[in-house]
């Protein structure tokens, strides 16, 4: 007898199950999703034991007739598509006619089902795959589907369902994208005779955030609108006053359809380095429009996932819209339009207080002009040929009056660095590394590594006329990346060329670089090579040209800023501040970092139990 058989009709049909059906959360998207094709207006849910004993979905949409009820909980039965060629246009939640037989499968089954124009309802009762039957019913225009008992003939699954508690927060997450996405109907969740979300009908997005996470965040969301010939764009993100920990604030949609995508979320937060701290997130809401012909929404079980095929395309307007949001919209102007402040130009020439440290990608003369302190510090300089202009508002200490010119600067926390010689008196360094001043009612600390970074940072963004510009490596630099990255490497030569960085294949298994960007520092190649390599191998850094360049300005800045440790007298501390002070972005380094914070005098004496 041979080693192949034919599976028992009783265990496939679980198998299958499990595959769509993880849980009480998957039972609630699915019924939705059905709610939501046939037109409901309104959703009720309702759930006891994390939706482990009991889960009731009820809609007023447009019901079925018996047989149709009947059809439905059958295997492969659906009203959405009804041949291979309605694959490549699916306008619906569902479309694979599996959800309910699986339901069924793995629980005790009752449907109750009325047309806004038939006599009488239907109910249908299904118990864990056998004795189906139906009979009259009354009922209300729409359709009630309760599910017991869940996987309670599959003990295995059964006892891998976690707490309550834990089952109740997914399943309120998959009710809020969905009312999310479909912010016109109503839903109304309800979990162990509690109501966790009552959303009434919303007339756009805006209500339906508000109703949700609240007003407070509703206004200050800033909303870009973007429209291409395949696409359309909707993207609204949080500023500095609401961010998280973590992700949990932020939704992409396409279609309508709450999806998970990898490479969109990264482009997402992409541009938020930078200028979002390290360690937080923005509340962001993508919504996508696109034609249904270029995506495929078949290749998950939860349809979670998605395939375009313009999705370079949106992934480049996505980051340069939420980029051009976060620039102009991320920190509130809490005093109106007072962005700027007064300095003074006059400060003398100060002595040389470190050395060059041990980095060979540190910059020497970056460095040593910020050492000098002088008042034209970085304004002009050459850096390995690459050649800036005098991009500072002004005179690089200019007057209040030329800082004002600045339309794109972003201020910092609270919206301040205070007058340098009106408010604060330079108090010394702490550690080699914070720079303190103090003002009547506040300390005002500068790190002054992070600080240093941002000003050369936007100098090279800003003053360097030929970023593009590459250089010949005399002896081409090798590498071999690991094998599983070899293809990866192959598909995106033609970004890192974008980025200055030509890879040529050698041989089978490695390849050479034979030019980098030319503003990176003579015999700092190697590591800031090694440095990018490094983030693409780790998955942490996609193949675009503008992402690898901008890693390496980065890491330059990074490592041309004076560094922990070095000496730094008051000239050259308040040069330092003023130069910050012009840039766009003040509060934090590229890397997300705080560039200052600000420590009331209220807030000391609450330590020390004065107030």
């Amino acid at each position: 007898m041979g080693e192949i058989r034919v599976l028992p009709e009783e265990v496939s049909s679980k198998i299958a199950a499990g595959e769509v059906i993880e849980g009480p959360h998957s039972i609630v998207r699915e019924l939705i999703d059905n709610s939501l094709d046939a037109e409901a207006g309104q959703i009720k849910i309702t759930v006891n034991n994390g939706g482990k004993d009991y889960i009731q979905v009820t809609d007023n949409g447009r019901g079925m007739t018996e047989a149709d009820a009947l059809l439905s909980v059958q295997k492969h039965t659906t009203s959405k598509i009804s041949d291979i060629e309605d694959l490549n246009t699916i306008a619906t939640m569902g479309f694979r006619g599996e959800a309910l037989s699986s339901i069924c499968t793995v629980s005790a089954f009752t449907m109750l089902t009325k047309m806004e124009d038939g006599n009488t309802g239907t109910k249908l009762t299904y118990c864990f795959g056998k004795e189906l039957s139906s009979e009259p019913a009354a009922s209300n225009t729409g359709t009630q589907v309760i599910v017991k008992n869940l996987f309670q003939n599959m003990p295995a699954r059964r006892k891998f369902l976690k707490s309550n508690r834990a089952e109740n927060a997914k399943i309120k997450d998959e009710v809020l994208k969905k009312a999310l996405g479909f912010s016109e109907r109503g839903f109304v969740y309800k979990a162990d005779d509690r109501i966790v979300l009552n959303l009434k009908p919303g007339k756009n997005i805006s209500e339906r955030v508000e109703d949700i996470f609240g007003k407070d965040l509703n206004d200050n969301l800033f909303e870009v609108y973007h429209e291409d010939e395949k696409f359309s764009l909707r993207v609204f993100i949080s500023n500095q006053k609401h961010t998280l920990s973590n992700r949990n604030g932020q939704f992409v949609f396409i279609n309508r359809r709450p999806v998970f995508d990898r490479a969109l979320l990264y482009t997402l937060n992409n541009p938020a380095k930078g200028i979002v701290q390290a360690g937080r997130y923005i509340y962001a809401f993508v919504f996508i429009e696109i034609d249904p012909s270029i995506i495929d929404i078949n290749i998950h079980p939860a349809k979670k996932e998605i395939k375009i095929k313009t999705a370079e395309k949106i992934r480049s307007v996505l980051f340069s819209n939420v980029e051009r949001l976060l620039r102009t919209h991320y920190y509130p102007a809490r005093f109106g339009s007072q962005e700027t402040y007064t300095v003074s130009s006059e400060y003398g020439e100060g002595q040389r207080v470190f050395s060059g440290g041990t980095s060979i990608l540190r910059g020497t003369e970056l460095s040593e002009s910020f050492a000098s302190g002088s008042p034209d510090i970085f304004t002009g300089p050459v850096v390995n040929g690459i050649e800036f202009d005098d991009v500072s508002d002004g005179a690089a200490l200019g007057p209040a009056d030329k800082l004002a010119d600045n339309e794109n600067r972003i201020p910092g926390p609270d919206n301040i660095i205070p007058d340098l010689d009106n408010l604060l008196f330079f108090r010394g360094v702490v550690f080699n590394t914070y720079i303190v001043f103090e003002a009547r009612d506040f300390l005002f600390i500068v790190d002054q590594h992070a600080a240093h970074e941002r000003v050369l940072y936007e100098k090279f963004k800003r003053g360097a006329k030929n970023l593009d510009a590459v250089k010949n490596l005399l002896i081409p630099i090798n590498f071999t990346p690991p094998r599983a990255k070899y293809a990866d490497y192959l598909d995106s030569i033609d970004a890192f060329r974008g980025a200055g960085l030509e890879l040529e294949p050698f041989g089978d298994e490695s390849f050479n670089i034979t030019t980098v960007p030319a503003f990176v520092p003579e015999k700092g190649e190697e590591e800031a090579i090694s440095y990018i390599l490094d983030e693409f191998n780790n998955g942490k850094m996609t193949p675009d040209a503008r992402e690898i360049k901008e890693r390496f300005i980065k890491l330059v800045s990074c490592r041309s800023a004076v560094k922990e440790g070095d000496v730094v007298k008051e000239p050259q501390a308040r040069v330092l501040l003023r130069e910050l002070n012009n840039t766009q972005i003040p509060a934090v380094c590229p890397h997300g970092r705080p560039t200052f914070i600000r420590v009331s005098k209220e807030n000391v004496e609450k330590v020390f139990k004065r107030r």
